[in-house]
């Protein structure tokens, strides 16, 4: 899965991650100003393959711990 560097470090800091429709989800403690400064749009949506959504399962339990 390929995000833009942005993207990327929040996703591995667990500062977003995607649903099982690829809906990106946001930490709740990112306000409106930092998500425009970093480009996340509350509508981005990405494709998924098999493989990938058996990761980002993983991924959104531990997004949804912390």
């Amino acid at each position: 899965m390929l995000l833009c560097p942005n993207h990327d470090a929040l996703f591995d800091k667990r500062y977003i991650s995607f649903d099982e429709t690829g809906k990106v989800m946001v930490k709740k403690s990112l306000d409106a100003t930092t998500k425009m400064f970093l480009n996340i749009s509350d509508n981005m949506r990405i494709n998924l393959d098999e493989q990938q959504q058996i990761y980002m399962k993983w991924h959104r339990e531990k997004f949804l711990e912390n």
